[in-house]
């Protein structure tokens, strides 16, 4: 059976703990609530402080995932990108970007969200609209941010692209060397 717990940091004393069916995977935390994917391909979403279900959500999970100012957002099958609101479970989805198969988790840059897509497309997105697209040859494997820009890695050129995202322009590249 699956089993979630919160202990206290200094003692390890048990503060409460969840238990269900089955095993969980991939936990993400935001201030208030730890949020996990359910045996039943859904989300289950539990407050911090005392372990209740604060929301489920029955849909199809497909992959990555990023909690953005209390915004969830999540790949669902088959490749649409929903926006759940962490407190309270309320989802949108962005049916701007439904048909553009997104293969990571979103990045933020400011007031801009990065999103990796197939066919080498990393979609720069304001709001609900999209900016602009770099692509390349192969796939954005994984993507970073911090305050100066946009960090993407290229499965197929193995290499690590430096980008701001505002243009979409590519700063640098270094070729990483992977045995």
């Amino acid at each position: 059976s699956g089993l979630v717990q919160a202990r206290d940091w200094e003692d390890g004393k048990l503060r409460w703990e969840y238990r269900f069916s089955g095993r969980t995977a991939d936990p993400i935390c935001s201030e208030d609530a730890i949020i996990f994917k359910n045996p039943h391909s859904g989300l289950t979403c539990l407050n911090v402080n005392n372990g209740k279900v604060r929301w489920e959500m029955p849909r199809f999970v497909k992959g990555g995932w990023n909690i953005i100012d209390g915004k969830l957002y999540i790949y669902l099958i088959p490749g649409s990108l929903a926006c759940i609101d962490v407190a309270s479970g309320r989802r949108d989805y962005l049916p701007f970007l439904k048909s553009d198969r997104l293969t990571a988790a979103p990045q933020r840059f400011g007031d801009i969200f990065c999103f990796p897509a197939e066919g080498g497309r990393l979609l720069f997105t304001r709001q609900k609209e999209v900016l602009n697209e770099l692509r390349v040859d192969g796939k954005w494997a994984e993507t970073i941010a911090n305050d100066k820009c946009v960090y993407a890695f290229n499965d197929k050129e193995l290499q690590l692209y430096a980008i701001e995202a505002n243009e979409a322009k590519v700063l640098w590249k270094a070729k990483l060397e992977i045995d």
